[in-house]
């Protein structure tokens, strides 16, 4: 079974991974048409969560591949393994800020880290429920989504809760502006639900996104 592009964290990046339970993390490069590299696959988690996408930075430099309880980053083309990031539960999220090699993942037990590119992980506040998803903004601010529907928005400084709202349902994806301003919730695939559009700025709910049917690849801001 693979994950396909239309569950890609960024599908419009030029670097896209693919990950197949048996036949490992394949990265392309989508502008030249060529496979970069071959990688670990994402292992997959146990009970009501997704397993987490592998993550690429937008120079398409380094991966991160969720394992278990471990996010294992590595350097493409090379695949080298630089370091790992642990965590006391299995990951089911992880994410590269939109610049850069500074790192978010969160796991079942609600343990969120980010990991700046060169340093030590460092926690933020643990959500009550599992954690579904997470983004890194550009300026240091961290979106996640939870398993009892709630979406928070935590400070740069890895503190404060700058904004926690309860959402119609569970979240699988987030698409976010370039700017960081806007951000587009996309819901789990079992639900038809809108997607629904947030100003992280105002901390609150712009509009839902009408639908009957959901393709997150072809949502934009």
């Amino acid at each position: 079974m693979c994950s396909s592009d239309l569950d890609s964290l960024v599908p419009d990046q030029r670097f896209i991974a693919v990950s197949c339970r048996d036949h490992g993390t394949r990265v392309y490069d989508s502008v030249r048409g060529e496979l970069v590299g071959e990688l670990p696959s994402v292992s997959i988690v146990e009970g009501d969560y997704f397993s987490a996408l592998p993550a690429l930075t937008l120079a398409g430099d380094r991966a991160a591949i969720a394992r278990g309880n471990v996010v294992e980053v590595y350097a493409l083309p090379s695949g080298q393994l630089l370091r790992t990031v642990t965590h006391p539960a299995a990951v089911n999220t992880v994410a590269f800020a939109p610049v850069g090699h500074d790192l978010v993942s969160g796991a079942v037990d609600g343990s969120l880290l980010v990991t700046p590119g060169e340093g030590e992980p460092i926690a933020l506040p643990r959500s009550s429920a599992g954690i579904d998803v997470a983004a890194l903004l550009a300026d240091g601010r961290v979106v996640v989504a939870d398993a009892s529907s709630r979406l928070r928005v935590i400070g740069a400084d890895h503190k404060a809760m700058l904004m926690d709202i309860a959402t119609q349902s569970r979240v699988r994806l987030l698409r976010l502006s370039p700017d960081g301003a806007r951000l587009i919730t996309i819901f789990t695939r079992n639900e038809q639900i809108s997607p629904r559009l947030w100003d992280l700025d105002q901390h609150r709910l712009v509009a839902d996104r009408k639908s009957t049917r959901l393709n997150s690849s072809h949502i934009t801001i």
